[in-house]
């Protein structure tokens, strides 16, 4: 099993993997609601698990996305592919 870490500008993703496949995680999840709305203003209890479901699903996809590169044999510690990576994480920000 390799091990293979990206550090960016807003998360860490930790890749672990070898042909027959593997498993990555960031540290850019949170534990609960409570977390996710740490400092804001708590709105519609609904709209408040809507939004934090969205954010939850959007980094599954993101970590998704950057394990099948990689076992598609992207370099995925290349810099156009982090530079593409971290693009998407500023456009995250934004978004939530």
């Amino acid at each position: 099993m390799r091990e293979i870490t990206l550090k960016l500008s807003g998360g860490t993703f930790t890749l672990s993997a070898d042909s027959g496949g593997g498993t990555i995680s960031s540290n850019l999840h949170y534990g609960s609601l409570q977390e996710f709305l740490e400092g804001e203003e708590p709105g519609d209890p609904l709209d408040d698990q809507f939004v934090f479901g969205r954010y939850e699903g959007t980094i599954d996809a993101l970590e998704s996305l950057i394990l099948g590169a990689q076992q598609a044999g992207i370099d995925v510690q290349g810099t156009k592919f982090k530079t593409a990576v971290q693009t998407t994480l500023d456009a995250i920000g934004n978004e939530f």
